[in-house]
């Protein structure tokens, strides 16, 4: 799909003289799906994934180790109603332990 994407830009950038903006994007990277979608590279993607044929041992049990605890925390730039917002405080009182 990154060898199409790059392809389908590279063509429009030479018939149209400038670059790709947000109204020529999902033109472009449809044709560059559709290019890519084919029936081999799909059946190549299942296979690399264990899929069809079946091969459970593909992913091995180091890739699906769970992601790490994040220290970050989100805000809202609105005021939120004062159910959500007792909420957002109760969130933001809250600290993650190791136990967590």
């Amino acid at each position: 799909m990154k060898d199409e994407f790059g392809k389908a830009v590279e063509e429009f950038e030479e018939d149209h003289w400038h670059g790709v903006s947000k109204s020529d994007f999902a033109h472009i990277f449809g044709k560059a799906f559709l290019k890519a979608a084919s029936e081999p590279t799909i059946k190549a993607a299942f296979s690399a994934t264990g899929i069809i044929p079946s091969n459970p041992n593909v992913i091995t049990s180091d890739k699906l180790k769970p992601s790490k605890p994040s220290p970050t925390m989100g805000s809202s730039p609105l005021t939120q109603p004062s159910p959500i917002q007792a909420i957002i405080n109760i969130f933001q009182g809250y600290h993650i332990t190791e136990a967590d």
